[in-house]
Parts: C-alpha cells; sequence; structure tokens
C-alpha cells in the first residue's frame, strides 16, 4: 500500500469513528442525521462504516449538522480537544 493511500485510509477510519461516537453522544440515529445534515442516510452510512470516502461537502454537512468543525472529524480520537476527546 503507498503512503497516499494509507493515510487517506487512516483519515477515512477517523471520521467513521468520530461521526459514530458524535451520533451516539447525541443519540441521533443515521436518518436523522440525514435529515439535520440534508445529506442522504446512504451517504451518511457509507462514511460510518468507512465506504468510499466522503466528499468534502458532506463532510463539511455533517460535521455542523452535529455541532464541530470538520476538522475535528478528521482527527484520530486521542488529538481531539479535551471537551470531545471521550466520545467512545
Amino acid at each position: 500500500m503507498d503512503r497516499a493511500r494509507s493515510i487517506t485510509d487512516g483519515l477515512q477510519t477517523n471520521v467513521a469513528r468520530n461521526v459514530a461516537a458524535l451520533m451516539a453522544r447525541g443519540e441521533l440515529d443515521q436518518m436523522q442525521l440525514a435529515a439535520l445534515s440534508l445529506v442522504a442516510q446512504k451517504a451518511i452510512s457509507n462514511v460510518v462504516n468507512g465506504r468510499n470516502g466522503c466528499r468534502i461537502d458532506i463532510l463539511a454537512a455533517i460535521a455542523y449538522a452535529l455541532g464541530v468543525a470538520p476538522s475535528l472529524l478528521l482527527m484520530p480520537p486521542e488529538m481531539l480537544p479535551t471537551g470531545i476527546r471521550n466520545l467512545d
């Protein structure tokens, strides 16, 4: 696996974990997040399950619906700010 692919896979994993954790914290299911973010439920499912990458506009819509900056979704859990670090 080349370096770029490894980085991309890591970011995709971070996004999936952080979105799932924020959904759990807010007691949101995929349909509710889809309605709040105006993103299709299938796209939410792909993000949460780490499939098919994620376009930047979808990442931003999901982040804002969850009340965080899009950049926070990309961060590894151990690098998150203290106030949201313990998402799991």
